[in-house]
C-alpha cells in the first residue's frame, strides 16, 4: 500500500523487482541467505578493458601541429581538424599535448589538453618575436 500511494513509478518499480528476487529466496535458511547476500555483495562488475592508444593518429597529428610552425592559420586549422575528429579521444589527445608540450602528466579532459596545446604554440610565437626583436636591435 505505501509503495502504492506514495512512491513514484520508477521506485515502485524497482520495489517490485525487489520483492520479485526476495521470493526466490524464500526457501533459503538464514546462513544460506546471508552467504548468497556476501557473494554478491563481493564480486564488483569487471571493468571494461581500455582501448589501446591509437599510436599512429598520436604521430600524424603531432607532426600537423609541429608542420604548423609559427603560422596562426595553419596551426589553426590543425586545431580545428583535431577538435572535430571524432575518433580522437582523451587518451590520445593527451599523448599528442604531451609530445608537443614536453610533459609528463597525463590530461583527464579534451579541453585542458587543447588549451596546453595552444598555450605552447602562443609561447613560441612570443619567444621568436622577442628573439626577432633583439636580432633587430643589434
Amino acid at each position: 500500500m505505501l509503495a502504492q500511494a506514495q512512491a513514484s513509478k520508477s521506485t515502485r518499480s524497482e520495489l517490485e523487482r525487489f520483492n520479485a528476487a526476495l521470493a526466490a529466496c524464500e526457501d533459503l535458511t538464514v546462513a544460506e541467505f546471508e552467504k548468497l547476500v556476501a557473494d554478491a555483495m563481493g564480486k564488483a562488475p569487471p571493468k571494461p578493458a581500455a582501448k589501446a592508444l591509437n599510436k599512429d593518429l598520436v604521430v600524424a597529428y603531432r607532426e600537423k601541429v609541429v608542420a604548423a610552425g609559427e603560422d596562426p592559420a595553419s596551426f589553426e586549422g590543425v586545431m580545428s581538424e583535431l577538435s572535430a575528429d571524432k575518433s580522437v579521444r582523451i587518451a590520445e589527445l593527451s599523448a599528442i599535448a604531451q609530445a608537443y608540450v614536453g610533459g609528463t602528466s597525463a590530461y583527464k579532459k579534451k579541453a585542458d589538453a587543447i588549451r596546453d596545446i595552444r598555450l605552447r604554440f602562443a609561447s613560441k610565437r612570443s619567444a621568436t618575436r622577442r628573439l626577432e626583436a633583439q636580432s633587430d636591435i643589434f
